[in-house]
């Protein structure tokens, strides 16, 4: 019954109301509201000790059909395919409607607020804003960001530091190092170290501030590892806070450690806290590869990515109180899969399923594009993200999944 009151409490808030406003009918948003209640006593909602985000940066329909074919065949299904609800549709663009950038999409899934591109979690006026991982971290949660890419770029950052200008990595860097961030699992070590100064793993520093992250990360307790051996020998049954940093700048293709066991590492660690955790997992070089048209590699890295949604997706029916999302910030290259050849000039091919049959890929261009990306779900709440919306809807579930509340409050479902 408390969910019940605490879903109608929502309902009754102006969230509901500016949404159905905009509909100009109080039997709409009535009805809507008597829904929702039905659902939660019919036990449809159940609150989220933990939410996993997984992002494919750059990740479209063409991305995730050509791996699809690749790996299980036309008719086969990815993991991904797998979450219980495969309806959801995010619109991406940013604030003033262009064709958005890593930073303004991660903006808006991390806070609630679409923002400008090249800004980090900040607002036109650059007031921070809070995010989601800051929210669970206050609540006694812990944290976690995992990506393929340098830690201090756009998607992971916009989760744990603010920043009008994306590209201050040396000053992000700071933040996300001081920002208690429990797992953090990515590249980028160059932003860490001092200049010229290496670590054990042989990577080197561009700082000119004098500053060794590295070394403040494990005054405040984290563990430092910066290679697959070290990923393998954690003992993730007993340390808290982990630095892993596994490249100089973004990790190179074949992925060593995978993202999946990356992930596995992630979970591993997060779940035994008793009140839960977020954790944010990137494919982030799927959106570099694709900027590149390099069809091979983006097939490989989506396959790379799906594999470590398995590992999330066994965790979260095996916990059963985890929101599992699974999205893409945008698409990249307008990427799209078919079986007979074209002869453009930007064709890629042939490809083969494990039948022997083969494809082909062709790009539209080599940038960002404004289409819709594909949202699935599974997990508390997860129904609410069927349909069609703005990325900024994603937010609100994990808040409302979370018992939260309304988060930064100019952010609202929107359809």
């Amino acid at each position: 019954m408390s969910r019940t009151l605490g879903m109608l409490e929502w309902c009754a808030g102006w969230r509901m109301v500016r949404k159905f406003a905009r509909m100009r009918s109080v039997v709409v948003a009535i009805a809507a509201c008597c829904v929702l209640s039905v659902a939660v006593l019919a036990g449809e909602y159940e609150s989220a000790k933990s939410v996993i985000l997984m992002i494919g940066d750059g990740m479209g329909t063409g991305q995730i059909e050509a791996a699809r074919w690749t790996l299980v065949g036309e008719d086969g299904l990815l993991a991904m395919d797998h979450l219980a609800v495969q309806s959801g549709w995010s619109r991406t663009s940013d604030i003033d409607g262009s064709v958005t950038d890593s930073a303004a999409a991660a903006t808006a899934m991390a806070t609630g607020q679409k923002t400008m591109n090249g800004r980090l979690s900040v607002s036109l006026t650059n007031d921070s804003l809070v995010t989601i991982l800051e929210m669970a971290r206050l609540r006694g949660k812990s944290v976690g960001l995992v990506t393929t890419v340098p830690l201090v770029h756009a998607t992971p950052a916009a989760f744990a530091a603010h920043a009008p200008n994306r590209d201050k990595f040396l000053s992000i860097a700071v933040q996300l190092i001081e920002a208690g961030v429990d797992v953090l699992f990515g590249g980028g070590a160059q932003y860490l170290l001092q200049f010229r100064e290496t670590c054990e793993c042989g990577w080197s520093g561009w700082r000119a501030d004098r500053r060794d992250l590295v070394v403040e990360a494990q005054l405040l307790g984290y563990t430092f590892i910066c290679n697959q051996e070290g990923l393998a020998s954690l003992d993730t049954d007993s340390v808290d806070r982990v630095l892993g940093v596994f490249a100089n700048a973004e990790m190179l293709r074949p992925l060593v450690p995978t993202l999946a066991e990356m992930t596995t590492a992630a979970i591993n660690i997060l779940s035994r806290d008793p009140d839960g955790f977020f954790l944010m997992i990137e494919g982030g070089l799927i959106d570099w590869v694709s900027h590149y048209n390099q069809a091979d590699a983006a097939i490989e890295l989506t396959i790379g990515f799906d594999r470590a949604i398995d590992v999330a997706l066994d965790y979260t029916r095996g916990a059963g109180d985890t929101l599992l999302i699974v999205t893409a910030d945008h698409d990249t290259g307008g990427m799209q899969a078919y079986h007979d050849e074209r002869d453009t000039s930007r064709e890629d091919g042939p490809f083969f399923t494990p039948g022997g049959s083969p494809f082909f890929v062709d790009w539209l261009h080599t940038d960002h594009t404004n289409a819709d990306v594909p949202v699935r779900a599974e997990g508390p709440f997860a129904a609410l993200l069927s349909g069609t919306y703005e990325n900024t809807r994603i937010f609100d579930v994990m808040v409302t999944s979370f018992g939260f509340g309304t988060g930064n409050q100019d952010s609202a479902f929107t359809e």
